[in-house]
């Protein structure tokens, strides 16, 4: 008999912000930057082998291995000018960025010469609390939604300020936030068995259920001031999300029986994968009482570019080869 079985729970929270308030400022150029950028990198890999058993007589095989991964992540960035007075003789910007990434890889393999049994559940999130295997699993089945959502937020404002550049004037917000998700569970059981009087039976299963999830609100504006003037370029403001989720999940599974003897073999291969993104993008110009761009633009822009890219695949193979006839279900 052999037996494996892995648990991890890996929890990232992070955060940056930046900010002018309450100042009268007066330079060259302006510059307020938020970056977040943290990263979870996760690799869990677990093996199980059993070779005991007569290719003579009875015998027991057994192998058996259970993994369950969770990676949450959690943050955001936030830059703005609040209740300021801002003149630059060159240009004025305000941005934040969100590259927060989740890659994780989990590898489980199981081989027997009777039975194998390998189990994964593995859930990835960002912009989300945290929650227990069991609702985690039910999400992942089912579709519901009983975690809590917190999406990871990226703003970008100036507000209640007046601002005056001699250039130009931007706001950018922009997520790039990722899920990178590699799960292969692989079972095989093999067994040629000769001078028995018992039928031979080989079992081999491969089950994976993933979830990747994420969430996120990207937000970009100028509010409540009664002058924003540019000069010689453009004032813009922009929000855009370009959040990804990359998945790919194998389930391969094979039973292979032999027997002088009558032979009957099972092998079940299983991948369930559910891949979520939630998103809210925004961009305004609101409560200005003058927006002047003198030699240049005006430009509000919102751009949603979320992808999910998964490949979920569980294949089955079952042979029986017997002189005295053969079973095999897949």
């Amino acid at each position: 008999i052999g037996m494996a079985g892995a648990e991890t729970v890996n929890d990232l929270r992070g955060g940056a912000t930046a900010y002018l308030k309450n100042q009268t400022l007066s330079a060259g150029n302006v510059t307020v930057t938020a970056v977040e950028s943290a990263s979870l990198t996760a690799t869990t890999q677990v093996e199980a082998a059993s070779s005991g058993g007569s290719k003579f007589g009875a015998g027991t095989s057994l192998a058996a291995a259970g993994v369950i991964a969770t990676n949450v992540a959690q943050g955001g960035a936030t830059a703005y000018i609040k209740g300021s007075d801002v003149t630059a003789t060159g240009d004025v910007s305000v941005s934040a960025s969100d590259t927060g990434t989740v890659a994780a890889t989990v590898v489980n393999g199981v081989t027997s010469g009777d039975t194998a049994v390998g189990v994964t559940l593995a859930f990835n999130s960002l912009g989300w609390e945290s929650q227990n295997v069991l609702f985690n699993t039910v999400d992942a089945v089912t579709g519901t939604q009983i975690a809590n959502e917190q999406p990871a937020e990226v703003q970008a404002y100036i507000q209640d300020s007046d601002v005056q550049a001699g250039g130009g004037v931007s706001v950018d917000a922009l997520s790039n936030a990722a899920i990178e998700a590699k799960i292969s569970t692989s079972s095989v059981a093999l067994l040629a068995e000769f001078g028995s009087d018992d039928p031979a039976q080989t079992v081999s299963v491969a089950a994976v259920i993933g979830m990747n999830k994420v969430s996120t609100k990207v937000q970009s504006y100028i509010a409540g001031a009664n002058v924003v003037q540019a000069e010689t370029g453009d004032i813009v403001v922009t929000a855009k999300d370009q959040s990804i989720i990359f998945a790919d999940v194998h389930a391969p599974s094979m039973a292979v029986g032999i027997s002088s003897q009558a032979a009957t073999t099972v092998s079940v291969g299983l991948s369930m994968a559910r891949n979520r993104i939630n998103n809210q993008v925004r961009a305004s110009v609101r409560d200005v009482d003058q927006v002047n761009a003198v030699d240049g633009a005006v430009r509000v822009e919102t751009i949603e570019a979320a992808t999910i890219d998964a490949t979920s695949i569980a294949s089955s193979i079952a042979v029986a080869v017997s002189a005295d006839g053969g079973k095999a279900f897949s």
